[in-house]
C-alpha cells in the first residue's frame, strides 16, 4: 500500500482514523518463514448473508481500502485467517469488532502528544509510548511501517489476543521486534502517518 494511494471508500479517511486489517492466528514462536496457519480446511464456508446483521459495523470498522465492495476483502480474511481460529464465521467477525471497539488508537495517540500529520515525523518509541497509559486494555503494541520513496510511513498497529480468552494479552517481545523491524532500527528513525485520499 502506498501513501496517498487512491481509496475506494465513499468518503475519504481522515488522518486519525484506524480500521481493522484482520484478526489472524499466529504461532507464539515463528516456524521458519511461517507466522501462522492459513486457509484451514473444515471450517464453515463464507456466507455473506450470515454477516448481514454486522454489515454496518463492518463497513465502519473494517473497510476495504482497495475494493469498492468490502465483501471480497472480508471473504479473503475469513478464508485465509478466520478458518484457522476455531471460531465460526459470525463469531470471528463479531470478535474482531468487539476488540476493535476497545482500542481508541487515535485518541490514545493524541493523548500521548502524537498528532497525525502529513508533515510531523515521529519515532517508533513515541508511537509505542502513547499506548503505555492504556495498559489495562492493551499491554503493548507492534508498529508496522511501509516504505515509499525512501521514507517510512505508519502502516499498522498490531495487538495480540489470546486464542483461549479472546482478550488482549502481552505480545511476545521477540515477535514485537520482528514486527517493528519494518520501522527501522533504533528509536531515532522518523515515521510519517500514512494517508488515504
Amino acid at each position: 500500500t502506498q501513501p496517498n494511494a487512491c481509496s475506494h471508500l465513499s468518503t475519504s479517511l481522515s488522518l486519525d482514523v484506524f480500521t481493522i486489517h484482520g484478526l489472524w492466528p499466529n504461532y507464539w514462536q515463528r516456524c521458519g518463514s511461517d507466522f501462522g496457519p492459513s486457509s484451514c480446511a473444515g471450517a464453515e464456508a463464507f456466507n455473506a448473508s450470515r454477516l448481514a446483521p454486522l454489515e454496518s459495523a463492518l463497513r465502519r470498522a473494517w473497510p476495504s481500502l482497495k475494493d469498492p465492495t468490502p465483501w471480497s476483502f472480508w471473504q479473503h480474511e475469513w478464508e485465509k485467517h478466520g478458518t484457522c481460529t476455531g471460531l465460526g464465521l459470525v463469531e470471528y467477525f463479531s470478535t474482531a469488532l468487539r476488540l476493535f471497539d476497545r482500542v481508541h488508537a487515535a485518541t490514545w495517540l493524541r493523548e500521548g502528544a502524537v498528532r497525525p500529520s502529513n508533515t510531523t515525523l515521529y519515532t517508533r518509541r513515541e508511537l509505542e509510548s502513547a499506548f503505555e497509559n492504556h495498559r489495562t486494555v492493551v499491554s503493548n503494541v507492534g508498529v508496522q511501517c511501509s516504505m515509499f520513496r525512501k521514507q517510512r510511513f505508519l502502516y499498522e498497529l498490531r495487538l495480540c489476543v489470546s486464542s483461549w480468552t479472546l482478550e488482549f494479552i502481552p505480545c511476545d517481545a521477540g515477535w514485537l521486534l520482528e514486527q517493528d523491524a519494518s520501522c527501522g532500527t533504533g528509536n531515532t528513525v522518523s515515521i510519517h502517518f500514512q494517508t488515504y485520499r
